[in-house]
């Protein structure tokens, strides 16, 4: 009964991954293909008649056409009529479309993406914050992906406190990447109530296994956390006091291990807040 009980969970939940989530990884990279811009002496007007679906068709007509400004204009009334409508999944959506386009359009567009990002924290409701607080790190990451030269020629920075991230050490982008993934799942108790299905709009589907071990936008978002928590690539720091497991209790049944209180003073040990999370 019990192995029928999750096969029937798992044809249940698609695999689902949050579209900005899945995609905002590729905006500084060379995945997505260049397009076309928008020829100044072709006209474009749209109206918004509260039909997202039909409104995100022709997003995707102009973008095939290599239109990019004038699908900007189109996802620019989509992002003024989630915000009124209170319609989260649509902003997020509304908002990843308008970073991607302005990373197609604009000269050092990492920057702005940065900042804009910032401000649509800043303003944003709750559960749309916390899934914003996952791209920016996210960006961030990528950003190094991207730059990896760059950080292997500098040195760490001591009280230097400068937000411009383009000149930043690794351990110090190690510490704000940290920083928003854990931002993301502080309201960890409100997003485990959310089902990932109230985000069906913006969601990217697919078949596998162990989709149904995301039932939730807290699980969503603490995957999004963890795969970057155990990637030995973001392990920069060798400290005296190195987070390491090495206790029998680390293999301990699941209720026990979870019970179990891991403690270091390595405050760049990404190991540790993988085993924490």
């Amino acid at each position: 009964m019990k192995k029928l009980k999750v096969i029937a969970m798992k044809k249940r939940y698609l695999f689902l991954l949050v579209f900005p989530l899945a995609l905002l990884l590729l905006a500084f990279s060379s995945l997505i293909p260049g397009v076309n811009m928008f020829d100044a002496d072709n006209e474009f007007s749209f109206q918004f008649k509260d039909d997202y679906k039909a409104a995100w068709k022709i997003v995707d007509s102009l973008e095939q056409q290599g239109l990019t400004r004038s699908a900007l204009e189109v996802v620019e009334e989509i992002y003024k009529a989630a915000k009124k409508d209170n319609n989260q999944p649509q902003f997020i959506k509304s908002v990843f479309y308008k970073l991607k386009y302005g990373n197609y359009i604009e000269e050092d567009s990492h920057v702005k993406i940065v900042n804009d990002v910032k401000a649509e924290i800043e303003a944003a409701q709750f559960p749309a914050n916390a899934i914003l607080e996952s791209i920016l790190a996210n960006v961030y990451w990528q950003y190094y992906q991207n730059n990896r030269w760059r950080f292997q020629q500098r040195t760490e920075t001591v009280n230097f406190d400068n937000e411009d991230f383009q000149t930043w050490d690794l351990s110090r982008l190690i510490r704000e990447i940290t920083k928003y993934f854990q931002a993301s799942l502080e309201e960890s108790d409100k997003l485990k109530k959310i089902s990932i299905n109230e985000f069906e709009d913006i969601l990217v589907y697919g078949t596998t296994e162990h989709a149904y071990l995301r039932p939730t936008l807290y699980d969503l978002l603490a995957h999004q956390a963890l795969s970057f928590f155990v990637n030995d690539e973001a392990s920069v720091t060798q400290p005296v006091y190195k987070f390491e497991l090495n206790s029998e209790n680390d293999f301990s049944p699941a209720d026990d291990f979870v019970e179990i209180n891991y403690t270091t003073k390595d405050s760049l040990s990404l190991k540790f807040y993988a085993i924490k999370l």
